[in-house]
C-alpha cells in the first residue's frame, strides 16, 4: 500500500474501506509505520510527523509512541517525558520498543533527569524502566528514592527495581526502608532476595514489635532470605507456631521447613486442613512440605493428592521434588483412570489426561513400577500416551542409573 494511504489511515484522514483490496485498520496502519522502511529522508520525516501528532490522540498514543521507539526517533523523548504526568505509559512504550529493536536503554542523563523530575509519574516510570532493564549503574539513585520519595507508590517501585537488580549492596537501604515504612511490601520482598545474615537481628527485633500483616511480612522475609546461620530463625519460627497452634502461620511453618525441620509438618497439616484454595498459599504450603521431607511429608502429599489437590498442580511439583516412591504409586493409580489421550472435538484436537502426574512418575517411580509403566507404554495403541510414557520410562531409567537430571542423552 502506498505510504500516503497508510499515513491517511493512521491519522484518521481516511477510514478503512471494506471493499479495499488491502483492508487495514487505523491501529494496523500505525503499527505498520513502526517498521515500514522509508525510501527517503522526506518519507521518514512524514512518518515521524504523523506519529508525533498521534501522541495527542488518547486512542492511538500508545501505538504511536511504540512506533516512534521502533524507528528510533529520540527527538520525541522530551515531549514523552513531559507527558508522563497525564499519561505515564507513553514513555515506557517508546523505550520498550527502542530496547527490543535497537537494544538501547535510556541514556544516563535522561535517567537522571526523570529520577529528579518534580513529576511523580515521571520518577515512577523511570524506576519501572530501571527495573525492566536492570540498570545497576543507578543503584544509589534508586536507593535514595526508596527512602525519600514522597509518593508511597514510587517507594514501592524503587524496591521492586532493587529486587530485580539483585545487588546485595542494597540490603542496608532496604532494611532501613522496612523499618521506616512497614507498609512497603515490595521492600520486604526485595530484602528477601538480597538480604543476608547481617539483616537478621534487626528483622527479629522488628518482628517482636509487630503484629498482624506486618508480622507476616517480616516472617516471610526471614523465611525466604538467603542465610547461612539457621538456629536463631528456627527458634523464632517454632516459637511463633507454638503460640498459635490452631491457626499456624504459613510463613513461619515454611520458614521452619526450609531448614528441613520436620517439626513443621504438624502445623503444615493443620494449614492444609483449612486451605481456602488460595493458589499462592497452596504453592508455598506444598513446597514447605517437600522441604521438611521424610516419610510423613510424603504421606501428607499423598493424602492431599487423593483428596483433590491434583487440580491445583502444586502438589505434583512437591512430590517430584521429594522423590518418594510411594507418591509414584498413588499417582499411577490416578493416571490409569485418566490416561493421556488425543481428544478431538469438531476441528480442534487437544491432549487430555493426567499430564501433571507424569513428572511425578519420572522423579519417583521405583523399578517395580517402572516395569508396569514400560508394559503399558508397549501395549497402548494411543500414540500420545505411547510417546508420553516412553519419555517417562527414559527419565526413570536414567535416574535409577544415577544419571543427573538434565544430562544429555
Amino acid at each position: 500500500m502506498p505510504l500516503d494511504d497508510v499515513l491517511a489511515l493512521a491519522t484518521g484522514a481516511r477510514h478503512v474501506s471494506l471493499n479495499s483490496a488491502e483492508p487495514m485498520s487505523q491501529r494496523d496502519a500505525i503499527r505498520t509505520l513502526g517498521y515500514r522502511r522509508a525510501a527517503s529522508v522526506e518519507e521518514e520525516s512524514k512518518i515521524a510527523a504523523a506519529l508525533g501528532e498521534l501522541l495527542a490522540d488518547d486512542d492511538s498514543s500508545k501505538d504511536a509512541a511504540s512506533a516512534l521507539g521502533q524507528r528510533g526517533h529520540i527527538e520525541f523523548v522530551p515531549q514523552l517525558l513531559a507527558m508522563t504526568d497525564c499519561d505515564p505509559y507513553l514513555f515506557a512504550e517508546f523505550w520498550k520498543a527502542r530496547w527490543l529493536n535497537h537494544g538501547e536503554a535510556p541514556p544516563g542523563e535522561l535517567v537522571d533527569a526523570a529520577l529528579h523530575s518534580p513529576l511523580e509519574a515521571a520518577r515512577r516510570m523511570m524506576l519501572s524502566i530501571i527495573a525492566d532493564y536492570k540498570l545497576a549503574g543507578k543503584l544509589r539513585e534508586v536507593e535514595n528514592l526508596l527512602e525519600n520519595d514522597s509518593a508511597p507508590w514510587n517507594r514501592g517501585t524503587a524496591a521492586m527495581a532493587l529486587r530485580k537488580i539483585g545487588d546485595r549492596a542494597s540490603a542496608p537501604a532496604l532494611l532501613r526502608a522496612v523499618q521506616k515504612d512497614t507498609a512497603n511490601i515490595a521492600a520486604f520482598e526485595a530484602l528477601a532476595v538480597v538480604g543476608s545474615d547481617e539483616q537478621v537481628p534487626a528483622l527479629l527485633a522488628l518482628l517482636k514489635i509487630s503484629a498482624g500483616a506486618v508480622q507476616e511480612h517480616v516472617l516471610q522475609t526471614l523465611a525466604d532470605m538467603p542465610v547461612t546461620k539457621s538456629q536463631a530463625l528456627v527458634d523464632t519460627f517454632l516459637s511463633v507456631l507454638e503460640k498459635n497452634p490452631d491457626q499456624p502461620s504459613l510463613n513461619a511453618a515454611s520458614g521452619l521447613a526450609r531448614f528441613h525441620d520436620r517439626r513443621a509438618l504438624p502445623f503444615l497439616k493443620r494449614i492444609v486442613a483449612f486451605s481456602q484454595q488460595d493458589y499462592e498459599r497452596d504453592r508455598r504450603c506444598t513446597r514447605a512440605i517437600a522441604d521438611a521431607g521424610g516419610p510423613d511429608a510424603a504421606e501428607l502429599l499423598n493424602e492431599m493428592l487423593l483428596s483433590g489437590w491434583q487440580s491445583r498442580r502444586y502438589v505434583e511439583e512437591a512430590m517430584a521434588r521429594l522423590g518418594d516412591p510411594s507418591s509414584a504409586r498413588v499417582v499411577w493409580e490416578i493416571y490409569e483412570q485418566h490416561p493421556v489421550r488425543l481428544i478431538v472435538s469438531g476441528w480442534c484436537a487437544t491432549t487430555g489426561g493426567y499430564h501433571e502426574g507424569l513428572k511425578v512418575l519420572g522423579a519417583c517411580a521405583d523399578r517395580e513400577l517402572l516395569e508396569k509403566i514400560r508394559a503399558r507404554a508397549a501395549e497402548t495403541n494411543e500414540s500420545r500416551e505411547k510417546s508420553s510414557l516412553g519419555r517417562v520410562v527414559v527419565a526413570i531409567e536414567r535416574r535409577l542409573s544415577g544419571i543427573p537430571a538434565g544430562a544429555p542423552y
